[in-house]
């Protein structure tokens, strides 16, 4: 990687899916239980996938929580940040900040096709 006054820099290849597709939602939480955060967000990706069987271009990828921020990060696919923050606020998920994100490679649980299981770093929890 080439760096130019010691910052690091990485060269992307474009991918097939368009950038603006994909979104990050960052959500600062209060001390979280962990299995009621879970909860929700397999609420909030059951709708997901009701919305999008009728016709809503939306779909829920991961989440992961890290505890020792109060923070949840939550990966989407949607053509419209409107319908991605509106299935979010009607699960009472509140959207602290939405943005267009790039994927850098499919780390998605859902799309994973490898028999292993990477796993999850010491106070980060995948949801």
């Amino acid at each position: 990687m080439p760096t130019r006054a010691g910052i690091f820099t990485v060269d992307v290849v474009a991918r097939s899916r368009p950038p603006a597709d994909l979104f990050l939602v960052e959500r600062y939480l209060p001390a979280a239980n962990v299995d009621e955060l879970r909860a929700v967000v397999a609420r909030v990706a059951r709708s997901c996938d009701e919305l999008r069987a009728a016709g809503t271009d939306l779909r829920y990828l991961h989440s992961t929580y890290i505890p020792s921020e109060d923070t949840c990060f939550c990966v989407f696919e949607a053509a419209s940040a409107v319908d991605l923050t509106s299935v979010n606020e009607a699960h009472g998920f509140r959207v602290d900040r939405l943005s267009a994100a790039i994927a850098l490679d499919d780390l998605s649980i859902k799309t994973r096709t490898s028999p292993t299981r990477r796993s999850t770093p010491r106070g980060a929890h995948e949801i």
